[in-house]
């Protein structure tokens, strides 16, 4: 019997304790074929036991195992996962119990909790945390635990039953993996067949550029897997994640990507957003996925994306876009800024508007739709800035809006998060009094952090955001227990809901590698996911907004506006989800 799946298994340990003793019997218990290697610290192929099948992303821990103490490192492959074993010493100069305690802590455990699995009492382990935090240099067990999880400086096993644990990475891994094992069991049983798991390969940008953008990403779909893969995965078969981090300013670096996950047998593509997105570069990508067949789910707020895939006939049929075009972000912001002025809940005073606009024809959000229609609502564009989208020149921006006379409003069509709050920082140095308006970047979750009170009053736009409602605070409070950290307002829940979209095609289709079936499924499903509602369009395989594109909030995506105020987002339109009020500036 071939195996279906290759694990690598790397001692760098000078001791093969726990590759004999664990690792080894894991993966053969749940139906490996060792093949021919018989040196343990060799590498060595191996079925894929269900624990590692079961991995989502990257995972590293600390492992003890008959009084042996090493760092254990997974990393998921296209075939299988890599199992590097280390000796690493115990980090911030802890003792195993201490990291023990720590563990428990990071899994949200109190101290009752604790002494009852650890069997000590209470005031132990209140002694334990105390010099944990103090090792630690933290003040705080939330503190302590966040360290823990974002070091990988937990450790297994985890004492007590891994079931009673929330969520997290590395307790569901556990969980899964003291069902799979018999640490003293060396013999091989050979178990039935197994089906290859279906691979989601992901492509992200990398950290130079939009660091916390990547990771919110990633964490949507890693969640997403994992909860899946509990669920007992697709069809019998398990889903890996496969992500890659690519410069999202390359079509070069993007086109290699996407060949390396195809050639390692992706089922599945998702893609985030790119800064290489002119029609050559686009219809290039698009043509190699089609080539090949698997369906690619990407986040591209892009009107080229979507002519170039109207216009290809049945072609890029496997191409879908989980959002509007860039260009919807104009037009909601004539909306708005109208609404506030009929309604009375803003005056301005000339009715005169700047936009700052990217300089990238591919990316733009002011087109001649929106320049006719301001001029229909009777708003006069006094300003109207083009720059860079990576890195914009705002100084010669804010000299230009303060030569001219004052403006009503702005609108700031920015991306990254960088330049946005580059933008805030000279704004605020001799604020304008207008109305700022800008797009999408206040979705990340670290940026009322970075912002503080120069977001305030800030008004921001997404046509893929998440709204307030039952669904993605599930998603919120589920994220947080699996990540130990709160998602954004949109990335995060746009791959969640890739990953679950893309679950649901392969549940439906007579086969996940029936690639047409998934892709025609995609195409004619509506899907309720956490950041709102996916229709395809039917030839441009694009989510149409609400209300930009149709009237009826049950076949749009709803272009969200919010208002931070008091240093949170409020989501005030469209309406029925925007239920807070404009505070006037």
């Amino acid at each position: 019997m071939q195996p279906h799946a290759q694990i690598r298994a790397i001692d760098q340990a000078e001791d093969a304790e726990i590759l004999d003793r664990w690792w080894v019997p894991a993966l053969l218990s749940a139906g490996g074929d060792r093949g021919e290697s018989t040196a343990v610290r060799k590498p060595f192929n191996l079925m894929a036991g269900a624990a590692l099948r079961s991995l989502s992303g990257e995972l590293s821990f600390y492992q003890v195992e008959s009084g042996s103490l090493s760092y254990v490192e997974l990393r998921p492959h296209a075939n299988g996962v890599e199992v590097t074993i280390l000796k690493r010493a115990l980090p911030y100069g802890l003792t195993l119990r201490e990291l023990q305690v720590l563990s428990l802590v990071s899994f949200g455990l109190s101290n009752v909790d604790i002494a009852n699995r650890l069997g000590n009492t209470r005031r132990t382990i209140g002694t334990h945390v105390e010099r944990i935090l103090l090792k630690m240099g933290v003040e705080s067990r939330s503190a302590a635990a966040a360290v823990a999880v974002s070091e990988q400086i937990q450790v297994i096993p985890i004492p007590g039953d891994p079931s009673g644990l929330p969520p997290m990475k590395l307790a569901s891994f556990a969980n899964t993996l003291s069902k799979n094992v018999d640490g003293k069991s060396k013999t091989h049983r050979p178990g039935p067949e197994r089906k290859h798991p279906l691979i989601i390969g992901g492509i992200y940008p990398t950290a130079d550029l939009a660091a916390e953008d990547g990771a919110q990403m990633r964490m949507g779909a890693e969640l997403a897997i994992a909860q899946i893969n509990q669920r007992g995965g697709v069809q019998g078969r398990s889903v890996v994640h496969l992500p890659i981090a690519v410069d999202v300013t390359s079509a070069t670096d993007i086109e290699r990507g996407v060949h390396g996950l195809l050639e390692a047998g992706a089922d599945a593509l998702t893609l985030g957003y790119s800064f290489a997105r002119n029609p050559t570069q686009m219809e290039r990508l698009f043509t190699q996925v089609a080539n090949h067949g698997a369906p690619l789910m990407h986040s591209q707020t892009s009107q080229i994306a979507a002519s170039i895939v109207a216009g290809s006939g049945a072609q890029f049929r496997n191409i879908f876009q989980v959002c509007a075009p860039e260009n919807r972000y104009g037009l909601g912001f004539l909306r708005v800024v109208t609404d506030l002025a009929d309604s009375g809940s803003w005056n301005p005073a000339g009715r005169r508007l700047a936009i700052i606009d990217t300089s990238d024809p591919s990316m733009q959000t002011w087109d001649e739709k929106a320049a006719s229609l301001a001029e229909r609502l009777n708003w006069k564009v006094t300003v109207h800035e083009r720059v860079d989208p990576v890195r914009p020149n705002w100084p010669a921006v804010m000299r230009r809006l303060r030569e001219l006379p004052s403006v009503d409003a702005i609108f700031v069509a920015c991306f990254l998060e960088d330049p946005l709050l580059e933008f805030l920082d000279l704004y605020h140095e001799a604020p304008l009094h207008a109305l700022v308006y800008t797009t999408y970047v206040p979705s990340l979750p670290d940026f009322l952090v970075r912002a503080r009170a120069l977001s305030e009053g800030l008004l921001w736009s997404s046509v893929i955001g998440s709204q307030d409602d039952v669904l993605s605070g599930r998603f919120a409070s589920q994220f947080k227990a699996y990540h130990l950290t709160k998602p954004g307002r949109s990335s995060a829940g746009t791959h969640y809901d890739m990953v679950q979209m893309l679950a649901g095609a392969w549940s439906m289709s007579d086969s996940p590698r029936d690639w047409k079936g998934v892709s025609d499924h995609l195409r004619e499903s509506i899907y309720r996911g956490v950041n709102g509602i996916y229709a395809f369009d039917q030839r441009s395989g694009t989510v149409g907004a609400f209300p930009d594109d149709t009237e009826d909030p049950t076949l749009g995506k709803a272009h969200l506006v919010f208002q931070i105020q008091d240093g949170d987002h409020r989501l005030i339109f469209p309406a029925p989800y925007g239920v807070a009020k404009f505070r006037s500036i």
